[in-house]
């Protein structure tokens, strides 16, 4: 497979310096068999794999948040192996996969939010509150609806 460098400024977000540069396995292969002729003619998949353990230009927290949410798709020799073949081009679809690579860094590296105690309180009483509000509600439909009745007594 052939394999081309990158400078790790153009995949990380924090940009780790354009000196930094660090090679990525890309591959080719027909695209998703389909009627048309245009997928058995053309190489238009694009595979990129790296092996995640020794991506010394990820930090080593966010490739272990990587390792578990991308679990699936990291080979047994732990690889990370990302596909795409959205467009017909070749270009377009390694593209894609480096944007993946990306978005799959963005995502790691975000924070969880903490849920404060003051908005987990609000929102119990709120839930209440639309409870009361709809038991209430409950009660007037059927006073509505007991004045209706018509006793022949």
């Amino acid at each position: 497979t052939p394999v081309a460098c990158f400078a790790a400024s153009h995949l990380h977000p924090q940009g780790m310096g354009s000196e930094q540069s660090w090679s990525l396995a890309q591959s080719s292969c027909f695209g998703e068999i389909t009627h048309s002729p245009f997928s058995l003619t053309v190489n238009s998949k694009a595979e990129v794999r790296f092996h995640l353990a020794s991506a010394d230009w990820i930090p080593e927290d966010v490739r272990q948040k990587i390792a578990v949410m991308h679990k699936n798709k990291i080979s047994k020799s732990g690889d990370l192996i990302i596909n795409s073949e959205v467009s017909r081009y070749q270009m377009r679809n390694r593209a894609d996969c480096l944007q993946k690579i990306r978005d799959m860094i963005l995502e790691a590296t975000e924070k969880p939010q903490v849920k404060r105690k003051e908005t987990s309180e609000m929102l119990i009483a709120r839930v209440e509150k639309m409870n009361r509000e709809r038991l209430r509600q409950k009660k007037l439909r059927s006073a509505i609806k007991q004045d209706r009745s018509v006793d022949f007594d």
